[in-house]
């Protein structure tokens, strides 16, 4: 069954049509026809397989390499890094910058171009072995699971995506399967997994502002459990008002010099009723208090997710 294109530019349309008759030299890219178009030349390494594209398009086959023939786990000598690198849109930034100052003059280097993870305009990173992934990537980790001499596989452009039809799943962990003992699969290096986290960090800074997650079954369950405890002080306090203005009526009669004995009687009761309220609200502050603090603090019943981080 053909699918129906649906996403054509009008302009695309119009000079379709304007071309027709003119020959294919007209197209000029138009229907992903043939195109001229400054292209960068890639630094190839040694050891590298390199497969290109007609559009700034290539794929390599080599050693972890994330910027010049001298750089990561490649770079050093390493045995067991090896590498796929597929990029669409080398130095991506750099060529539109200089295109938007002068449309006419045609990107020109005069040396070949390296692996650059910030001006390159998207590409997919498999690495058997990276020496730091994090800093691979300008950013910084301080906080989270450790990111050095790790298989690893970086996916980068200015939008991604990541689309599951009936369900998206992210996991942070190995797997238990048959043959790797009771803790499951290891790391590709042979060591076990340490400390799984998920972080989502928005920005080069957002480590700093980084904050374990709410889970919300145990937020739903301390929202309660506080209600109740709100509910236990209000009938505290009611019981209390209710005392004072028994205890102010018991000692009116003291002020007038009648019922000295019966009402010196009942006031003594009544205050020893209010210390007994008194102390109870305070019991049940300090339980209050006590409860957030459990709730806070690393626990069963935390509120705090220790797995997921975010910013």
């Amino acid at each position: 069954m053909s699918i129906k294109a649906t996403i054509v530019d009008p302009q695309v349309k119009k000079y379709l049509q304007n071309a027709k008759g003119l020959g294919a030299s007209a197209l000029n890219g138009i229907g992903c026809t043939a195109m001229v178009e400054s292209i960068p030349i890639y630094d190839a390494g040694g050891c590298e397989i390199v497969r290109s594209g007609r559009n700034n398009t290539q794929i390599i086959l080599g050693r972890d390499r994330p910027s010049n023939q001298l750089s990561g786990c490649g770079g050093r000598g390493d045995s067991h890094c090896g590498m796929i690198d597929l990029v669409a849109g080398r130095v991506s930034s750099v060529i539109m910058d200089q295109l938007k100052k002068d449309p006419s003059k045609p990107f020109d280097s005069k040396y070949a171009i390296d692996n650059n993870f910030f001006a390159d305009a998207a590409r997919v990173y498999i690495s058997q072995r990276v020496i730091n992934v994090d800093e691979y990537l300008g950013f910084k980790n301080e906080r989270g699971s450790s990111s050095q001499n790790l298989s690893t596989v970086i996916v980068k452009s200015d939008c991604t995506r990541v689309v599951g039809r009936e369900s998206v799943r992210i996991y942070a962990g190995g797997a238990r399967a048959d043959g790797f003992g009771p803790f499951g699969e290891k790391r590709a290096d042979g060591s076990d997994i340490n400390n799984p986290r998920i972080e989502l960090i928005v920005g080069n800074q957002g480590e700093d502002n980084m904050q374990p997650a709410v889970l919300g079954q145990h937020l739903v369950a301390y929202l309660k459990k506080n209600n109740e405890i709100s509910n236990k002080k209000i009938k505290i306090l009611q019981s209390l008002i209710k005392q004072v203005t028994v205890n102010t009526a018991a000692l009116l009669p003291l002020t007038l010099g009648a019922m000295g004995s019966v009402a010196a009687q009942q006031a003594a009761e009544n205050i020893q009723n209010i210390r007994s309220l008194l102390t109870a609200l305070y019991n049940e502050t300090i339980n209050d208090m006590n409860y957030l603090n459990d709730a806070i603090v690393p626990g069963a019943n935390s509120i705090l997710s220790k797995n997921v981080f975010i910013t």
